[in-house]
């Protein structure tokens, strides 16, 4: 069994143990009122045993419940041999040895199947001992044929109750362990499977990272070398903007990595946002020379706000209109970004459609993938789509993509509202 299946069990049963005392205890106030009321004579220190035998078996079982269990059920044996040999055999005393060997096999478990086994022996042996040799302890009492028959039937039921609790909460016991272990084991499997896809990630992350940080680095140094071979100004200066370039193309893959860890690391933050002015800011961080290239269609409406988290929302929107940009188709006359917000029932819709050079179908399944190229012929990270997904998904939001290539790019996503 494994630790923690082993600890549950104890815990369920600590709290069998308690119960079954506060049964015990109950009981005998019962008792103390029945001898009242039918004026029979027990001596006191009897319901004094019982009521602080229960009490101390209690204390103990919030401190060890490997000693209440030992201490209740010898004590409980005990007793009621004592009471058994002052009575006769027809009150149906000698009942409560049955319950006794019940509750020994409901509380210990079978890693203590010993002593189970020893104190249900227990519990028989003197249950024959009392039924054989007819002698008393405590001073022997005398009954009625009819407070007999009382007795009898109240012992048949309270012996039969204490039966039949034991084995039922035993056995919730048993299911409420199989359901919590049930519930942990499926939280350990999402786990290992977040784990498997993070270390997969990881691999990929790492080999890209080093791939995609040498290669502008290894490409520089090399113009570098270039530089310092010529005199002549204009190739000076041509080598100079390549190395601007790969610069500029190292920093976008710098900020695109830390996109990543703040989206996977950073709390999700909840606080209203004008998605209009977000949507404006994004577009006002273009370079001027490309933001001009296009006709820019924002349908959101001015006063729309949303309750999101800022950070994640402009990364989303920042990566979307960026590959818009980016992968516009420039035969056209006319190029086109879209982007448009509206709030169905329970939710809000943000698009962002473009009229650029599409993405192939066999391309569209994967487009997603950390890493990921649709496009050789253009330089990127590869990180971006993947960014907006898992930034997406923080926000318990789902994303569409529908593409056609040479006719432009449509990209749906829908979030809850907060």
């Amino acid at each position: 069994m494994r630790p923690a299946e082993g600890r549950l069990l104890d815990q369920k049963r600590k709290m069998l143990i308690s119960r079954l005392t506060i049964v015990v205890f109950s009981v005998t106030a019962v008792y103390m009122l029945l001898d009242f009321v039918l004026r029979i004579h027990v001596q006191f220190f009897i319901y004094v045993i019982f009521l602080a035998s229960s009490a101390i078996t209690y204390w103990l079982n919030q401190r060890d419940s490997r000693w209440a269990k030992i201490f209740g059920l010898t004590v409980f044996n005990l007793i009621i041999f004592l009471v058994a040999s002052s009575e006769p055999f027809e009150t149906g005393i000698h009942l409560y040895f049955v319950a006794a060997g019940a509750v020994a096999l409901a509380v210990f478990g079978y890693e203590e199947w010993g002593k189970s086994i020893s104190f249900t022996v227990l519990s028989l042996g003197l249950y024959v001992l009392v039924f054989l040799y007819d002698f008393n302890l405590i001073g022997y009492r005398t009954f009625t044929e009819e407070q007999a028959r009382i007795f009898f039937l109240i012992n048949m039921f309270i012996a039969s109750f204490v039966c039949v609790y034991s084995i039922l909460l035993f056995s919730k016991v048993h299911h409420e362990v199989e359901n919590t272990l049930r519930e942990q084991r499926e939280s350990v499997r999402i786990a290992n499977q977040e784990l498997r896809k993070t270390n997969e990630e990881l691999d990929r992350f790492v080999y890209s990272v080093s791939h995609d940080l040498r290669a502008p680095l290894s490409s520089i140094l090399g113009l570098t070398d270039l530089f310092d071979l010529t005199t002549n100004e204009t190739e000076r200066k041509q080598i100079v903007e390549h190395i601007r370039g790969r610069a500029v193309r190292l920093d976008e893959f710098i900020h695109d990595v830390l996109d990543h860890a703040r989206n996977s690391r950073a709390n999700v933050e909840q606080v209203s946002v004008s998605l209009r002015g977000l949507v404006e800011e994004m577009v006002q961080t273009l370079p001027a020379e490309k933001a001009k290239l296009f006709n820019w269609d924002i349908r959101v409406a001015p006063a729309m706000s949303v309750c999101t988290d800022p950070d994640r929302l402009r990364v989303i929107l920042s990566n979307l209109i960026f590959n818009a940009v980016k992968y516009a188709d420039l035969k056209k006359a006319e190029r086109w970004i879209r982007v448009e917000a509206s709030e169905p029932e329970g939710s809000w819709r943000l698009s962002v459609h473009d009229n650029g050079i599409g993405i192939h179908d066999e391309h569209q399944p994967r487009i997603f993938d950390m890493f990921y190229r649709a496009h050789t012929g253009y330089e990127g990270s590869g990180l971006g789509l993947y960014i907006v997904k898992e930034a997406v998904g923080k926000l318990n939001g789902t994303i569409a993509l529908a593409s056609t290539e040479g006719e432009g790019t449509k990209i749906d996503i829908l979030f809850p509202r907060a």
